[in-house]
């Protein structure tokens, strides 16, 4: 930590620098692949968290101050973000909250009649691939990624939201026929576009049907159709519903797949994506 905070008094500073700053790119919003850069309590930090089992650790940097902070436990039931935020509001003082808009932001939409949360709700992909459910609670606006819980918007006004108080970053949901929403970052903006509703055909998941094997993890599965007219992942002892986001995307939990085909449109074999891990190839056997 000192070494981060002074990177000159180390062997290799320009390296040691480069390590905390964005990759242009690459990197776009907090998460930053192993760094978190956000706002907390007024100020600009660096932090991340890692567990496993038991054990959990959680790092705050102040970026302007020679404060770090490093809470480690061994205790399940203690969660060590939580200590290291406590630890950090003793520390440094809260300073007063920048609640200026986005200078990113289109300043109309905070004046924009408000579309109402439940002709929002919805699937939206991101330029990446990944998608964002987003549904209505009464007049509250939730968002859902993967298998993690749903969590609240924040509205703000017009069609301008955000994750929370302590986030710079806004969300505006544009209206018209776009039917789109964009992220604004302090580096950048994301524009997930809404995808249309979509019921497959039975033919259409028979042709998934099948086994899967992949070599280099000598790992196989197999897809079915159920009497619902759903599809079933079976590996193991694990039995899952596949959830289908649109047409050759589908996900099971957290591990996401995409449909490989010939130019006969015959499936040749799965894409499987979870997390760091992308792009393992899962052969269709029969």
């Amino acid at each position: 930590e000192a070494l981060l905070q002074n990177p000159e008094q180390g062997p290799f500073p320009a390296l040691l620098k480069a390590s905390q700053d964005s990759v242009a790119g690459i990197h776009q919003g907090f998460y930053h692949y192993g760094l978190e850069k956000r706002r907390w309590n007024g100020h600009f930090i660096r932090e991340h968290s890692g567990g496993t089992g038991a054990f959990s650790a959680h790092v705050i940097r102040f970026n302007h101050t020679p404060i770090s902070v490093v809470a480690m436990s061994s205790n399940s039931s203690i969660v060590s973000m939580y200590v290291a935020q406590e630890v950090a509001q003793m520390l440094v003082p809260p300073l007063p909250q920048n609640t200026a808009p986005n200078p990113n932001v289109p300043a109309t939409a905070y004046k924009e009649k408000r579309i109402a949360p439940q002709a929002l709700a919805g699937q939206y992909l991101s330029p990446k691939g990944s998608v964002i459910k987003i549904f209505a609670k009464g007049d509250t606006l939730m968002y859902k990624v993967g298998q993690n819980r749903a969590w609240d918007f924040e509205h703000l006004s017009g069609n301008m939201y955000s994750y929370n108080t302590e986030s710079p970053i806004r969300i505006y949901f544009e209206k018209g026929s776009k039917k789109q929403f964009t992220i604004y970052f302090e580096e950048g903006t994301n524009v997930y576009t809404k995808l249309e509703a979509w019921q497959p055909e039975t033919a259409y998941l028979e042709g998934l049907s099948g086994s899967y094997y992949n070599k280099e993890t000598d790992t196989r599965f197999t897809l079915s159709t159920t009497n619902e007219g759903n599809l079933r992942l079976v590996k193991g002892r694990i039995d899952e519903n596949v959830e289908l986001l649109y047409e050759d995307n589908m996900k099971v939990g957290n591990y996401k797949f995409k449909a490989v085909r010939d130019g006969n449109q015959q499936v040749l074999a799965l894409m499987v994506n979870y997390a760091r891990l992308q792009n393992v190839r899962f052969v269709k056997e029969n």
